[in-house]
């Protein structure tokens, strides 16, 4: 489900004040593209079982770190997250 491709390259990372990645840098990092920002950039719209939306190069970055959805904290793996086609 990841599109980890070079668009993502640009796109800045946010990380906590010792520069540590923490769940809440990633949520940052998510609500920095807006919808029309993520489409443009190639990426996809993730939607989880969860019923929240991210894009599709950072939701796979949040999981590998933390395990959760960064909205509601629910466990996630890849397989309970899919695209979104519109």
């Amino acid at each position: 489900v990841a599109d980890s491709g070079p668009a993502e390259q640009g796109a800045p990372y946010l990380s906590g004040a010792n520069g540590a990645a923490n769940s809440n840098s990633f949520s940052q990092h998510m609500l920095w593209f807006s919808f029309f920002q993520i489409v443009q950039s190639g990426r996809l719209i993730v939607a989880t079982m969860c019923g929240h939306l991210f894009c599709s190069g950072c939701l796979p970055v949040a999981l590998e770190t933390v395990g959760v959805c960064p909205t509601c904290r629910m466990e996630l793996t890849p397989d309970l997250y899919f695209p979104i086609y519109i």
